[in-house]
Order: C-alpha cells, then sequence, then structure tokens
C-alpha cells in the first residue's frame, strides 16, 4: 500500500477514483477462506511474557486494524489482502474477501452494539458491515475521494467515521443511511490539510479525533458543532485517540514519539515519552494501564518494535513512568494493541503479516494444569501469581 508519510496503518494516498454513484447496500455473503492454526511461532520474547505468533494465511496482507468480537475472536482488516479476517483464540483463521472489488482496501473496524462489525474501505469510498456469520454489506459514502479512516458508535447510536481525504467527518445509520458529513475543520491550509484520522467517543458525549495534517485534536458534538485545539508539539503527527481511566482523552503522537491527554474542556495535560518510537495504535488494558504499540524506526529491516504500558500514577493521571517491552519480528511494525476476551494482548503486525498473542496476564487469572497436581503459590516479580 502507498502511503503519503511513514508507513504506518493511518494514513493512504488520495487515489483517483471514479466519483461513485449513491447507491444501496448490497448484502453478501462472502465465500470464507478457513485455515487451520498457520503454523504458529512460539517466540522468545524480552517482554517475559509468552509469544505466540500467527502468520496470515493471505501473504502480504497488511492487516490494518483489530477489535475483539462479540463472538470473543479477534477480527481485523487487511488493507493489501482486501479481506476481513477473523482469528480464534485456536488459532484458526477464516478470511473473508470483500465483494466489490480487488482492491478496496479496508482500514478501520469497530463493533456495534447490534453485535455486527462495521469497517470503512479507503478505495471504493465505502462503509462496509458484516456479521459474524460473513455476511457483508457496502455502502457508499456520497462525498468522492474521500479516504476513509477511522471509525467508531457514537454517543447517538450510529456510526462516526473519518474521511481524511474530503477532511470530513460522516455518520451513517446502523440501517446504511448516510445521515450527515461535517466539515472536520475550519483551518483548512491546502497546503497543509487537517487530515483527519483516529476518532472516538469521549467521555463528554462529543466524538473526538486526530488531524495527522493539522497537528490538532478535534471535538464535534452530535449536532455538529466543531472545536479545535492545536497539539503544543510541533508536527507530532496524531494518530489514535481514546478515553483513559482518569477520565481524559489520550492520543500518540507518531512523530514526536510521545503520548498526550487532552480533557474534555480542551485543556492539554500529562506528556509521556516513549524511547522506542512511532507510537500508532493504543488502548486501555483490564489492568486500567495504557498500552501502546510502538513501530520503531521506520525503514529499517532490522529494527524491532515495542509495547509501552502506561499505568496510572496515583494523581489522577497517568505516567510519566513507562515500561516498554521489545515485541515483533525485526521490521513487522506492531501496530494495534487490542485486549482479547481471554484478557490477554494482541497485536497487529503491520509488515509481518502476523497477528501476535501477548500473555500479558494483566487483569486476569488463568488456570495452567500442572503435571502432579500444583503444590504451592508464590508472587512473581512481575505481580502474578
Amino acid at each position: 500500500m502507498t502511503t503519503h508519510r511513514t508507513p504506518t496503518y493511518r494514513t493512504s494516498t488520495r487515489r483517483t477514483l471514479k466519483a461513485l454513484a449513491r447507491l444501496a447496500g448490497v448484502a453478501l455473503l462472502a465465500a470464507p477462506l478457513i485455515a487451520g492454526p498457520a503454523g504458529p511461532v512460539h517466540a522468545a520474547s524480552p517482554t517475559g511474557f509468552p509469544v505466540i505468533r500467527y502468520a496470515i494465511p493471505t501473504p502480504s496482507s497488511t492487516p490494518t486494524d483489530l477489535v475483539t468480537g462479540p463472538d470473543g475472536a479477534l477480527w481485523f482488516t487487511e488493507a493489501n489482502g482486501n479481506k476481513i479476517g477473523r482469528l480464534t483464540a485456536g488459532g484458526q483463521f477464516t478470511e473473508y474477501p470483500l465483494p466489490s472489488s480487488a482492491n478496496s482496501e479496508p482500514q478501520n473496524i469497530t463493533v456495534v452494539p447490534d453485535g455486527a462489525l462495521w469497517f470503512t474501505e479507503n478505495n471504493t469510498n465505502k462503509i462496509g458491515r458484516i456479521t459474524t456469520a460473513g455476511q457483508i454489506a457496502e455502502y457508499p459514502i456520497p462525498t468522492p475521494f474521500s479516504n476513509l479512516q477511522g471509525i467508531t458508535t457514537g454517543p447517538d447510536g450510529n456510526l462516526w467515521f473519518v474521511e481524511s481525504g474530503a477532511d470530513q467527518i460522516g455518520v451513517i445509520s446502523p440501517s446504511g443511511q448516510v445521515l450527515h458529513e461535517f466539515p472536520a475543520s475550519t483551518n483548512a491550509d491546502p497546503n497543509n490539510p487537517p487530515n483527519p484520522d483516529g476518532i472516538t467517543t469521549g467521555p463528554d458525549g462529543n466524538l473526538w479525533f486526530t488531524e495527522d495534517g493539522g497537528n490538532r485534536i478535534g471535538r464535534i458534538t452530535p449536532s455538529g458543532q466543531l472545536a479545535e485545539y492545536p497539539v503544543p508539539t510541533a508536527n507530532s503527527g496524531p494518530a489514535t485517540i481514546t478515553t483513559g481511566l482518569d477520565g481524559n482523552l489520550w492520543f500518540t503522537e507518531a512523530d514526536a514519539n510521545q503520548v498526550q491527554s487532552i480533557a474534555p474542556d480542551g485543556t492539554f495535560g500529562a506528556v509521556v515519552k516513549l524511547a522506542t518510537g512511532s507510537p500508532v495504535g493504543l488502548t486501555v488494558g483490564p489492568d486500567g494501564a495504557l498500552w501502546v504499540a510502538e513501530q520503531g524506526s521506520q525503514g529499517s529491516a532490522a529494527t524491532v518494535g515495542a509495547i509501552a504500558r502506561i499505568v496510572p500514577n496515583g494523581a489522577g493521571s497517568y505516567g510519566p513512568a513507562v515500561a516498554e517491552y521489545a515485541a515483533g519480528a525485526p521490521g513487522g511494525q506492531p501496530t494495534v494493541p487490542v485486549f482479547g476476551a481471554d484478557h490477554t494482548l494482541w497485536v497487529t503486525e503491520f509488515r509481518g503479516n502476523s497477528i501476535d498473542h501477548l500473555n500479558t496476564m494483566a487483569g486476569s487469572f488463568r488456570q495452567t494444569t500442572l503435571g502432579g497436581g500444583p503444590r504451592a503459590l508464590v508472587q512473581g516479580s512481575d505481580g502474578n501469581v
């Protein structure tokens, strides 16, 4: 996949597409491609966590986004593979080819309350929906060449999505009707477009999004009222955004190698510096910590990425202390961290073409059968038993 900046899952070059008519979505049942455990690699990890690396059956598929589905499996987009993938905790893959194009380039994916998964298609200018049974529907977006990226469920029950190429925030109903397309910026500069990217629902009931090009954090109300807040660090590359347990929004700054918070009133707060570099995805773990995927230095086949863990500091926020653990194969670029139904960490390797399972034991109890029966318990240095 061609990108206009350092190669991450976040942004794609605007492509010359034919104008798409506004058509009704057509439901299709994709013929699934099913593969058993694809020779999982049990990796020795400097994290101290057991790691299993599952190679995706489709070569060079470019796994882009990852969520835990309502069925307990991991669901992910394959930008170059033109598929939606599913991986069970036991290592079985199922891949669903997208029906409308051989080059739809699915990007971000999210789960909605009705149990379906919705995703953005960058090259076909469509929003897709897939059920856990593999039934797919696609809905064209009115604005052509919109370069669809992030997507999330809003407080109104609709799906809110990012049109990075059109600098808009769109809204689509669960029935597939595009309801609104709001401007994502009042400060559009043709030489430095906002390029909105990640989006999430904030604790204040508004939608919050990052502007990768504009170096701002945006807030939009369900009625479309917009506010923008310039990130204090210049050219920081805001990427993914989520809500922390402290009630603030936290976002990665891929080009500044840090994570920062912004309060619902628009006040920027704590900054946590990261050592490995190029932080992209982040999530809140069942242990309450922020977990961040760092791709490491771009362009080097030998670079090993990292997973960073930022714990609450007892003062109502996170950091500045952070633990970073090497993760992924050399050049693999760990990108999106997600906790599975078993409360352990799963991570996409954007260039490594794999889904990695790190048994972090975060916030969970795992029962292990021991030969001859367990005899005693002891607490390890990691705090687990």
